[in-house]
């Protein structure tokens, strides 16, 4: 038997905001959106459609998806005309909005055992415990833009590397923070073979993950995580 754990990453960028002035504020703003979390149960004989595949050794699957939006405000400090032939716009990046948010998807045949359940439910725990600072990191990666020139063809085209970048930064420190952590929980409790407690296995990758990885956005650890973890599908 086995179980199988999806992490995946979405990045949308809106449509840039009209030109601002040259002097008006920098700012930062960030919209954590709360999680979503949606359980299914499917018939072993017959999975749905829209049901990932499982493979040949998985009996369930949690899809963890961070999704980051960003738009920006700018102010152009030199337009592709004016400088030299071949030369792009120089844009200056006044402030940046933020919208963050996760969907976790559990997928789990009808009648699961308790135990696949619970082990299913501890990769819900991950996600959400990376996710408790989404804003803190949106915020700084989004800082390290506001005031600074970017370069590119256009006034367009020139932000919208930047917005990306920020969203890309913000992905891994999240989305790819969870994805290894919960490939952790799956070694440490053998895909949920183990005789190990859920809230046990998830600290121990937390611990894990920091040690390798010590440049990490530290998460707090929230009481009885197994708790959270349990659930009916």
């Amino acid at each position: 038997m086995g179980w199988r754990k999806w992490s995946g990453r979405t990045v949308v960028l809106s449509v840039l905001c009209a030109l601002c002035s040259a002097d008006a504020p920098a700012a930062v703003t960030v919209e954590k959106a709360p999680v979503v979390v949606v359980r299914k149960t499917f018939d072993r004989r017959n999975p749905p459609k829209d049901m990932p595949a499982l493979g040949p050794d998985a009996d369930a699957i949690t899809n963890i998806n961070f999704t980051c939006s960003a738009n920006a405000r700018y102010a152009t400090v030199l337009r592709a005309r004016e400088g030299p032939a071949g030369s792009g716009s120089s844009t200056r990046i006044n402030d940046i909005a933020v919208k963050v948010g996760l969907e976790i998807t559990i997928w789990v045949p009808r009648g699961a055992r308790r135990k696949l359940v619970d082990h299913e439910g501890g990769h819900r725990v991950i996600g959400e415990r990376v996710y408790e600072t989404a804003e803190r990191v949106a915020r700084e990666e989004a800082r390290r833009w506001v005031g600074r020139r970017v370069t590119g063809a256009d006034d367009d085209a020139a932000v919208r590397e930047a917005t990306q970048r920020c969203c890309d930064a913000y992905l891994d420190a999240t989305s790819n923070r969870a994805g290894r952590i919960g490939r952790l929980y799956d070694e440490i409790t053998r895909h949920g073979r183990a005789d190990t407690e859920v809230e046990a296995a998830i600290e121990e990758a937390f611990r894990r993950d920091a040690r390798e990885h010590p440049a990490a956005t530290p998460t707090p650890v929230p009481e009885r995580a197994s708790e959270r973890a349990r659930g009916a599908p």
